[in-house]
């Protein structure tokens, strides 16, 4: 896990186990393997609260999982932290859901570097999901990259503009490279079949997986070196980049080991840039 250019990419499906994973390295020749450690986890179902059933002991609560991500990162400091969606709907904090996005938020805090959308995210339709991106969007704290690669707005949907919007401005994308430990991982989220036919009022289009993940899989195996270094900026910096020219920046976020930053240019207005992909065309001033 020491060695630079290794490549790895990890699928994430509403249908896999909770768990640690750890997960062998496959090197290039002459180059030796190494083990990387994936925190794992979906259906987590606004569970913040502990739950007691009847003979059983407490368990479950977003506090419990917080600490036992905690401790595994004492032993795995390079450990990946991902979720493969269906975090919301299942207690009252789910009310929060358009307004506050509590699970976005929370996930954020607690680490996590990316997360795919499930069927209940959209249990609030279509616009309660842009609404809870929105709502994560209005904080000032880490949120988890959101990575969709084959789930998206209907062309007869009459809010796909307002969804499309939504999305960008939280920073969805199909996939996302992310260096850790000396290790460039390729990150993409599906929408299973199955989930998609659960979800039948979300009005988002669902494109064959096995046929999506060739496309971010190309993509990965094209940009399979060493994710880029993230360029450093704060608010009120300025910047140029090579389309938009000069503008100021007005807001910088971490997402999933990379950054949103919103910059206002000179020429075109004001735009939403995830740092490492505008980096090779930015610098700062």
């Amino acid at each position: 896990m020491r060695r630079k250019g290794h490549f790895f990419r990890i699928l994430l499906t509403a249908v896999l186990l909770l768990g640690l994973l750890p997960l062998n390295i496959w090197a290039a020749e002459g180059q030796s393997a190494g083990e990387a450690t994936v925190l794992f986890t979906h259906d987590l179902h606004s569970c913040f609260f502990p739950r007691v059933q009847e003979g059983e002991e407490e368990r479950g609560g977003f506090a419990r999982l917080a600490a036992a991500l905690t401790e595994e990162r004492t032993g795995h400091p390079d450990a990946l932290t991902v979720d493969a969606g269906d975090f919301s709907s299942g207690s009252l904090v789910q009310t929060l859901s358009t307004t506050r996005a509590p699970e976005l938020v929370t996930l954020g805090a607690m680490g996590y570097d990316a997360v795919t959308a499930g069927n209940h995210e959209f249990d609030n339709g279509p616009l309660g999901f842009g609404e809870m991106l929105t709502a994560a969007g209005r904080g000032s704290g880490a949120l988890p990259a959101l990575v969709m690669a084959n789930y998206r707005p209907a062309e007869d949907d009459p809010n796909r503009l307002d969804l499309q919007r939504a999305m960008a401005a939280y920073g969805v994308q199909e996939y996302l490279l992310l260096e850790r430990g000396g290790v460039t991982y390729g990150i993409f989220g599906l929408m299973g079949q199955d989930a998609h036919a659960s979800t039948p009022t979300s009005s988002f289009v669902l494109e064959d997986p096995a046929q999506a993940a060739q496309r971010p899989l190309q993509s990965l195996r094209k940009n399979a070196a060493p994710a880029a270094t993230l360029l450093q900026l704060q608010q009120g910096d300025m910047v140029e980049h090579t389309a938009f020219g000069k503008g100021m920046v007005l807001s910088v976020r971490p997402m999933g080991g990379d950054a949103l930053a919103e910059v206002a240019f000179d020429t075109v207005g004001k735009k939403k840039l995830m740092l490492k992909s505008a980096g090779a065309h930015m610098r700062k001033l």
